[in-house]
């Protein structure tokens, strides 16, 4: 990825964290993300710069992938990080 491609995929990872920071309950496919999380953004991020953004944010363990049958992805806060997690 190029140094514009970085910044983009960057900025995107930022905007993805603050996102899920002010609705911690919140899970979405890449196409919501895209659609309602990025809604600002989205005619100008492209759909392969919040793939790559969301592949790092699970690498680092801010956000979690999970499948429901038969074949969706969502993304989302892992359970450990959502407010009152520990009082469960």
């Amino acid at each position: 990825m190029d140094g514009s491609g970085e910044c983009a995929r960057a900025y995107v990872k930022s905007e993805i964290l603050a996102y899920i920071e002010r609705m911690p309950q919140a899970s979405d496919t890449v196409d919501g993300i895209v659609d309602w999380w990025l809604y600002d953004q989205r005619l100008r991020i492209g759909r392969e710069v919040v793939l790559a953004a969301l592949s790092d944010l699970v690498g680092d363990g801010a956000l979690e992938k999970r499948r429901i049958p038969p074949d969706t992805i969502v993304y989302a806060m892992p359970a450990t990080r959502q407010p009152n997690a520990d009082k469960e």
